[in-house]
C-alpha cells in the first residue's frame, strides 16, 4: 500500500511539473488560433500558470494540513485534469488564460502536499530519506542538481 501512496504521489507531482509547459510547444498554434500578433502576450500563457504555481501552496498547504492529505490531492487532481480540459476548448485568448492560472493554482497541491505525505508514510529516517530522495529527482529539474555540484 506505501508503494501505491509514494507511486501516485510521484506521478502526481510528475504530471503538475510538466503541465506548466504544455503550451509551450504549440505557442504558434495558439498564436495562430487566437490571432495573436504581440509576442509579449505569447508569453502569458506560461508565466500565468506559474503565478498560479506559487499562489497555490498558501492554499494547499494549510488546506491538506486541516482536511488530510488525500481529500486537496484528489479534489485538485480532478480540478486540473477539467481545467486542462478547458484550456484546450477555450474560444478566446482572455478565458484561455483565466484557465491556465487556475490550472496552475490546482497543479501546485503536489508540490505542497506531496513531500508531508512522504513524511506521514514512513515512520523510518532511512526510509524517509530514500523516499525524499526520490521525490526529488521526479520534482527538481536535472539541471539545478547538477549546477549545485558544480
Amino acid at each position: 500500500m506505501k508503494f501505491y501512496v509514494l507511486t501516485t504521489g510521484m506521478m502526481q507531482v510528475l504530471n503538475s511539473t510538466i503541465g506548466s509547459s504544455l503550451p509551450s510547444g504549440a505557442i504558434s498554434y495558439i498564436a495562430e488560433d487566437f490571432n495573436i500578433t504581440n509576442q509579449e502576450d505569447l508569453v502569458l500563457p506560461i508565466s500565468l500558470f506559474l503565478v498560479g504555481y506559487v499562489v497555490g501552496p498558501l492554499f494547499w498547504g494549510p488546506l491538506s494540513e486541516f482536511y488530510g492529505r488525500k481529500r486537496p490531492l484528489l479534489i485538485t487532481f480532478i480540478l486540473f485534469n477539467i481545467f486542462t480540459l478547458a484550456c484546450a476548448v477555450a474560444r478566446t485568448f482572455t478565458s484561455f488564460l483565466i484557465f491556465r492560472l487556475f490550472n496552475g493554482i490546482m497543479a501546485s497541491a503536489p508540490i505542497a502536499i506531496v513531500g508531508g505525505l512522504y513524511a506521514d508514510v514512513h515512520n523510518d529516517p532511512t526510509k524517509r530519506g530514500r523516499t525524499m530522495a526520490y521525490f526529488m529527482a521526479v520534482s527538481v529539474p536535472a539541471e539545478s542538481i547538477v549546477e549545485e555540484f558544480l
